[in-house]
């Protein structure tokens, strides 16, 4: 049953630049806060130019609250809640279909928002295992919408849901991954795929090896067929990443491999770029048809014959590239498990300056009664952790803890713990601790 949604702002609701980079090309803006990321994220944007991003961690110690879909409109960011109407705070795909409206793909089901409410689709019983394995979400210019799981394709269209399995010529089977997935323009879609068989093993200089393939698959209108297969060597245990897949804006389908650029053309990968880990986790066109992708140094943009690299240098969050989606007018996202990063065209150059020290400003306002800002700044990348706490030396909220990189960085309290209560009026310290650096400033709380 659909319901009416209700999207709750976070207590760290407004989102500042941390860092602004300028590059020829265009700006990188780092953001000084983001929701938690963990080692599987996605992102899409929706008709409005909205950022979308679902993070998922298989470690069950996370806590369930900080897993899910949220949304940034360009200065907060919202949460879905469960009891908004969304379905599952589980989440492992997020989409944008072409009448703007978002798409999930989470452990009970698909989810659509259409701007004011959740649609909810739960899985056939043929469809839902999410014991393992990697999920796709892709939706083609028809509206069809393609998942991939461990153990099945499937497509969603007016209320159907239809699997596709090995009977249907795809190659699953014990072992096999879904890698890719992404639909095209004129019907057909193409999804990657990494199969292994765990009974051919061998050693070579004291390191097992695993037999593995890799393979793409093509369906059209109805039936699907390998279109391309490789015998790759694979350490055992160890998880190999084989390509990522994208349909450019003119419906071509593109996917990396073996750090070069493919185009199926004729049914045929033709391989058009070779370079250095490209693509290797993400890859995705904008709406010029130029593809951003990770590689070794961080991101690389392709034009059809130039390729650009940006690294952590420029702007790029620090860390692998897991995630990257191209939104309107040249705006790009891209994230890392230890940042989130902001891509705007038509940057001018400017030569930023760089603090010499850890410094700690005035909270401001204060007294407040509402939201303070609470801004620092670091000479270089980073630990950083800055925490309140009250007059009794107990930590009332953690503002933040991770790396950060050299520049300016602000944040904002709203006077909630870290359990989503409001404290109680009164003193309050924030202290910043950066390297050997910890410094604190005190703040008046008034309700």
């Amino acid at each position: 049953m659909n319901r009416m949604t209700k999207i709750l702002a976070i207590s760290w609701a407004l989102v500042l630049p941390t860092s602004l980079y300028a590059l020829a090309e265009g700006l990188w803006t780092q953001l000084s806060e983001a929701p938690p990321l963990f080692d599987s994220i996605d992102m899409a944007v929706d008709g409005t130019g909205a950022l979308w991003l679902v993070s998922t961690e298989a470690n069950k110690s996370v806590k369930s609250q900080e897993r899910g879909v949220y949304r940034y409109d360009g200065n907060s960011w919202s949460y879905m809640e469960n009891d908004s109407g969304y379905y599952s705070n589980h989440v492992f795909a997020v989409e944008s279909a072409p009448d703007g409206s978002i798409w999930t793909m989470n452990l009970l089901g698909l989810s659509r928002y259409d701007g004011s409410r959740w649609e909810n689709h739960p899985y056939t019983d043929a469809v839902a295992d999410f014991s393992q394995g990697r999920h796709h979400l892709d939706i083609g210019q028809d509206g069809v919408v393609w998942g991939g799981t461990n153990n099945a394709i499937f497509s969603f269209l007016d209320g159907v849901m239809v699997k596709y399995g090995l009977e249907n010529g795809l190659p699953y089977k014990e072992n096999v991954m879904v890698y890719g997935l992404a639909s095209s323009g004129d019907g057909k879609v193409s999804a990657t795929f990494i199969y292994t068989d765990n009974d051919i093993t061998w050693i070579e200089d004291g390191v097992e090896f695993i037999e593995s393939y890799a393979t793409t698959c093509l369906f059209d209108s109805d039936a699907w067929k390998i279109t391309y297969l490789n015998r790759i060597t694979q350490v055992k245990e160890v998880d190999y990443i084989f390509s990522s897949i994208a349909a450019a804006p003119d419906g071509a389908l593109w996917c990396s491999y073996e750090s070069a650029f493919w185009r199926l053309e004729d049914d045929i990968w033709q391989p058009k770029y070779r370079g250095d880990y490209l693509g290797y986790s993400a890859m995705s066109f904008d709406s010029e048809g130029n593809i951003w992708a990770s590689s070794r140094n961080g991101i690389a943009v392709y034009d059809g014959e130039t390729l650009t690299e940006y690294s952590e240098k420029d702007g790029v969050p620090p860390g692998m590239i897991v995630a990257i989606c191209a939104g309107e007018n040249g705006v790009v996202w891209a994230a890392t498990g230890e940042g989130l990063a902001k891509f705007t065209p038509g940057g001018t150059a400017v030569e930023m300056e760089t603090p010499v020290q850890v410094s700690l400003d005035d909270v401001y306002p204060n007294p407040f009664n509402g939201t303070a800002t609470i801004s620092f700044k670091i000479p270089e990348r980073m630990p950083v952790s800055l925490q309140v706490y009250n007059c009794a030396g107990q930590k009332a909220k953690t503002l933040y803890s991770g790396i950060q990189v050299a520049g300016s960085h602000s944040y904002h309290w709203d006077g909630v713990n870290d359990h989503g209560e409001k404290v109680s009026s009164g003193i309050y310290f924030v202290r910043l601790a950066a390297n050997n650096t910890s410094i604190a400033k005190r703040m008046i709380y008034l309700k």
